[in-house]
């Protein structure tokens, strides 16, 4: 990871300030109090502290709350991984906020999911950071003595600092065995690849013997998870029940409530239900009397239109009918000359093509057949000839002419001067002759000149066949045999044709009816007389219907009433009797509100009868159940086992932290030293490295030994490193750091800050140190932070101020 920008706004002491990393040395120029460890504390809180509300979090918050006051503060930190540009934006206070930025402009916003990526891009853990690759002063100062006063314990955070930060030269055998016991301690019955206890062991059947702090704290918190949700279950039962309870007290008090404010009500329903009958069936009465009063005269008028309707409708189709008769007569005879018509056209067609088969030239499948073979036998004759090809080369050494026969060809005239040469291709035969010679040159075993005899003979024989028929080419000759037999089949077709048409009629008799139809006129045709005639037939259908519903309804009436003069008597004793139910009704309890009628309140009434009855035993029921389950209590509060649930999760991740990082010092420090051989051999070569470099002595070395740094040899002498000056002491302690950051940056771009290096070296001692590190800008990213305007001047770069 390469840093580029940085931007506090507000981040303890700084408010809206924006800082800018180059990917080599930067070196920052501020005096006290200008917010040069704000700024280291700041990468380091954007890098590894969470935004929460947790008791450590809220800690760390307060030590970078803005001195002037405020709940928040902010942080982005943009850098590089492999040339790709990333964003982190972290908040924390008031609205705690985390969100990565990654290359492709995508936002990650969950804060496990960034912690993560962060960890991919650093590769190192924080303790490594901490005390190796962010250096401050007085920890350079005392780098020799932590190394010499280590002390191994089994205490984790002590072995993670033996391995992250004071890597001295204990041997690898001794610190592989402190490593592996400490993993063991860990691991032992966790299985790493499936993240879960070994042999999918869970905390129902669980490993007894040997367990690692990994798999002792999965199955507390496993428990503890399984606890919670038997308390969820008892309480989410228990609420179960109290609801159900609930619900059932409300509906029988509803219901019993019911039942008594209508027991009054529901003694008078018989009775309403009876008197609701009778009047309902007046009701109908008065309505089927009234309706006769109001329709008998206008039906009889009605059936006296109608009939009159019906009788004119009969004779209108009667009339058409005949229409019909005489229209279809005249349409079959003018389909008649129609026909007559076509196939006189037909007959002068037929006439047409005989003249014009006249005047074409007849060539049969014989004339044609006999061509093709005669073609066959000059294509083979050909072919032959073709097949004995002859090449000859003529090379005159004095002028020479004559004249050359190739083949079939006939003979040219041919010359050539001296020195001059050509080349001939002939099929078969080859002869050159002039006035002194003649040369002649065959091919093959048969006799070319029988060959080319018969081949002029078959093609005098085509050619005069050709000539015959007045043509050039064979493919003319089977044009006038397609020609002359298509008008053949035209004649043949325009006679079956005419047959066709015909059928069983003669062309005489058809002239006569042609001749009879031209003075015919029509008027309407049949299609539109028969569509007038269903027309007239539909609405006599409908009216039909129409009189034989209104005479039942006359018929109806004369049953049920007798005549017109009774209607009324009838109905005067229908509205007597209405008056008399509707006294009689107004004497009851009157229907609760919703109730149209005595059925359905009866109904009602019977069944919340037996329902409260049954609810009550329900009730009941669900008391008794209550009261069994009550037992199963766990005497546990869903909050006291939810906050020791949270507090074993918590114990579970820091194990596994832990774990891991256990895991990244074997692998980053053991296997890189243990490639290298039994001991600390690379690390010590690095350091002796740069020691030579700033020292200008060769063999100048410091022993590290058993991880103490014992003593420095110098010149060939020996100096306990307890005599050495404070000054060199910081010396090797620069070396040291740059050493170690080297060995863990070795396949990283990653970065190194430094406050204040030279601060307690002698101008000398600056100046090697300024070399060391300057050289050492040159693979990585140095960040170095002072207060001394010479120490900056010192590195002869680009100073930015604070």
């Amino acid at each position: 990871m390469i840093l580029k920008k940085l931007t506090l706004n507000p981040f303890a002491g700084i408010i809206n300030k924006a800082i800018d990393f180059n990917s080599g040395l930067n070196i920052f120029l501020g005096a006290n109090e200008a917010g040069k460890s704000t700024v280291v504390k700041s990468i380091l809180a954007l890098l590894f502290i969470k935004p929460a509300s947790g008791k450590r979090e809220k800690e760390i918050f307060k030590n970078y709350l803005p001195v002037g006051g405020g709940d928040t503060i902010k942080a982005v930190l943009e850098f590089s991984v492999n040339d790709a540009d990333y964003s982190l934006n972290k908040s924390w206070g008031n609205n705690n906020t985390t969100e990565l930025t990654l290359s492709d402009g995508t936002i990650l916003a969950k804060y496990e999911s960034i912690d993560k990526k962060i960890r991919e891009f650093l590769q190192l853990s924080r303790l490594t950071y901490e005390n190796v690759l962010v250096v401050n002063q007085n920890k350079l100062t005392s780098t020799i003595e932590d190394i010499n006063n280590l002390e191994i314990r089994n205490d984790l955070t002590q072995i993670l600092r033996t391995a992250l930060f004071e890597t001295g030269g204990v041997s690898v055998d001794k610190f592989k065995e402190l490593i592996d016991n400490k993993e063991s301690d860990y691991y032992n019955n966790w299985d790493r690849s499936a993240n879960r206890p070994r042999g999918n062991k869970d905390f129902n059947d669980q490993w007894i013997k040997g367990n690692g702090l990994i798999v002792k704290s999965y199955y507390k918190y496993r428990e503890l998870e399984n606890d919670l949700k038997k308390i969820e279950e008892y309480e989410f039962k228990i609420d179960e029940y109290n609801r159900n309870i609930t619900e059932l007290t409300d509906i029988c008090s509803k219901l019993s409530l019911f039942i008594s404010g209508n027991k009054k009500t529901y003694e008078d329903s018989s009775k309403r239900e009876l008197f609701e009958s009778k009047a309902q069936n007046n009701k109908e009465q008065t309505k089927s009397v009234n309706e006769a009063v109001k329709n008998w005269p206008k039906i009889e008028s009605d059936l006296e239109h109608q009939t009159t309707t019906k009788k004119n409708l009969d004779d209108k189709i009667k009339e058409l009918n005949i229409q019909k008769i005489q229209a279809l007569d005249i349409e079959s005879k003018k389909y008649r000359a129609d026909k007559y018509l076509r196939i006189r056209n037909l007959y002068v067609e037929s006439d047409e093509n005989n003249e014009r088969l006249k005047t074409l030239t007849k060539v049969t499948a014989d004339d044609v057949k006999k061509c093709n073979g005669i073609k066959r036998k000059i294509d083979n004759l050909s072919n032959k000839l073709e097949a004995q090809k002859l090449y000859a080369k003529i090379s005159a050494k004095t002028d020479m002419a004559g004249k050359v026969t190739l083949g079939t060809e006939d003979a040219k005239q041919f010359s050539l001067l001296g020195g001059e040469s050509q080349e001939e291709i002939a099929n078969g035969r080859f002869i050159y002759e002039n006035e002194s010679m003649r040369i002649e040159v065959t091919s093959g075993n048969e006799n070319i000149e029988d060959i080319i005899n018969k081949l002029n003979a078959e093609k005098n024989e085509f050619d005069k066949l050709l000539k015959s028929f007045k043509i050039d080419s064979i493919e003319s000759l089977d044009l006038l045999e397609e020609t002359y037999k298509a008008q053949i089949n035209t004649i043949s077709n325009l006679k079956s044709r005419i047959k066709d048409e015909l059928g069983e009629d003669t062309i005489e008799g058809l002239e006569i009816i042609y001749n009879d139809i031209q003075n015919t006129k029509v008027h309407r045709t049949s299609n539109e007389l028969s569509e007038d005639i269903l027309k007239l037939s539909n609405e006599l259908a409908v009216l039909k219907e129409q009189i034989k519903v209104n005479n039942n309804l006359i018929a109806n009436y004369t049953k049920e009433f007798l005549n017109k003069d009774s209607l009324i008597d009838k109905l005067v004793i229908l509205k007597t009797e209405a008056i008399k139910l509707g006294e009689e009704l107004s004497g009851l309890s009157p229907l609760p509100e919703g109730y149209s009628d005595s059925v359905s309140f009866i109904e009602q009434y019977n069944n919340s009868k037996t329902e409260l009855d049954n609810k009550k035993d329900e009730l009941s029921g669900k008391r008794e159940e209550l009261l069994d389950y009550e037992k199963n209590d766990p005497k546990k509060s869903q909050k006291d086992v939810d906050e020791d649930l949270r507090d074993a999760k918590k114990e579970f991740n820091k194990r596994i932290e832990e774990g891991d990082a256990i895991l990244l010092i074997k692998e980053t420090i053991i296997n890189t030293l243990a490639s290298a051989g039994d001991t600390y051999k690379p690390l010590q070569d690095a350091v002796n490295k740069y020691l030579n470099a700033s020292m200008n002595i060769d063999n100048c070395d410091i022993k590290l030994d058993e991880l103490n740094a014992k003593s420095l040899t110098r010149a060939n002498k020996e100096i306990p490193v307890g005599l050495l000056s404070t000054g060199t002491k910081d010396l090797l302690g620069l070396i040291l750091r740059l050493s170690m950051a080297e060995f863990y940056l070795k396949d990283n771009k990653g970065f190194l800050i430094m406050d204040d290096p030279l601060v307690n070296l002698d101008p000398q001692r600056q100046l090697k140190a300024v070399e060391l590190i300057k050289e050492f800008s040159k693979e990585k990213q140095i960040i170095i932070m002072t207060c001394h305007p010479r120490h900056a001047e010192l590195f002869n770069t680009n100073v930015m101020e604070l």
